[in-house]
């Protein structure tokens, strides 16, 4: 019983690796505005920033250059750092329950920093939250430890960076930064 029960339990985890496996048709590459992106993302999370109780601070650079990159794929890797940022406040329970999203443009890059007010992220983890299967939320949350590690591929698709600012004290901050070259 208890055996039949594990692989079960496998089987359904197998199942959905699978099904996180990006497929192998390859999304075009085309200019797109990431505020724009953003600016969905935001649209799509707001019911659940309402149900939360988070306030949002959105402060797009009011031209931003394009950038060449797949609109799928980038979109994906905003909703799962907004989606954690929502989760790690909702968990903290604090009083100061805010969202900051911050576009910038350099002459070489495009910089995008999320901040939140949840517990934060020790400096032991900074790493190994990139690592495939690493989650601080267990399994009884049905949470994989994927999210962060396809959000790390994404960016790195895209020639960028993505890191945990570890001068932050006051929650998270999250900085990714995209090349301004064609990919």
């Amino acid at each position: 019983m208890i055996l039949e029960e594990a692989i079960k339990t496998s089987r359904q985890m197998l199942d959905t690796l699978r099904d996180c496996i990006p497929s192998r048709v390859e999304e075009p590459t085309q200019p797109v505005n990431l505020n724009e992106i953003l600016r969905n993302v935001l649209q799509l999370s707001t019911p659940q920033l309402l149900a939360k109780g988070i306030i949002v601070e959105w402060k797009p650079m009011p031209v931003l250059p394009s950038l060449a990159g797949r609109l799928t794929q980038l979109s994906s890797l905003f909703k799962q750092l907004v989606d954690n940022s929502i989760d790690a406040i909702h968990d903290s329970r604090g009083e100061q329950r805010e969202l900051r999203i911050v576009t910038t443009a350099y002459l070489d890059r495009i910089e995008v920093m999320i901040e939140d007010t949840g517990p934060g992220i020790p400096s032991e983890w900074r790493l190994k939250i990139f690592e495939p299967f690493f989650t601080t939320k267990g399994a009884k949350q049905q949470h994989m430890g994927l999210g962060l590690t396809m959000a790390q591929e994404v960016v790195a698709q895209h020639g960028g960076i993505i890191d945990i600012d570890p001068n932050y004290h006051l929650g998270c901050r999250i900085r990714i930064q995209f090349p301004l070259y064609a990919m």
